[in-house]
């Protein structure tokens, strides 16, 4: 699968994206302050999030960690499926790919059986989207 591999990058302590930041090759965000550069320790200071390669249904790019709205073919048949289920989950990185839960325990892969997906929000800015 070819795919643009691309980033996005939420700031722990400002509670914010940043757009200013570069990923090092030993895995440092590198930031352009006023000329000076600063590294941070990715993982105390920043979570990294990973485009999914996908969009959804109005087009915007999906990334980990985003709230998605998924609705799923009941039944065996997705092509003839007279009833669909809707499901909120979080696009997470796991078994080697980008996966949704789909309810009672189970994991689909983003993209293979969902007919229409939806971001809704995201668990940074929108947690209070997961509680049921």
């Amino acid at each position: 699968m070819n795919r643009e591999i691309k980033f996005r990058v939420w700031c722990k302590d400002y509670k914010r994206w940043e757009n200013q930041l570069m990923l090092s090759h030993n895995g440092y965000l590198y930031d352009y302050d006023l000329g000076r550069g600063r590294l941070y320790n990715s993982s105390k200071t920043h979570i990294i999030q990973q485009f999914t390669g996908l969009k959804d249904k109005n087009d915007k790019e999906i990334y980990e960690g985003d709230i998605v709205t998924a609705l799923i073919p009941h039944g065996n048949n997705i092509h003839r499926a007279k009833t669909y289920d809707v499901f909120i989950s979080v696009v997470n990185f796991t078994h080697g790919g980008f996966t949704i839960d789909v309810g009672e325990e189970f994991e689909s892969f983003l993209g293979e059986t969902s007919v229409e997906i939806k971001i809704i929000g995201n668990i940074f800015e929108n947690p209070e989207l997961l509680k049921k």
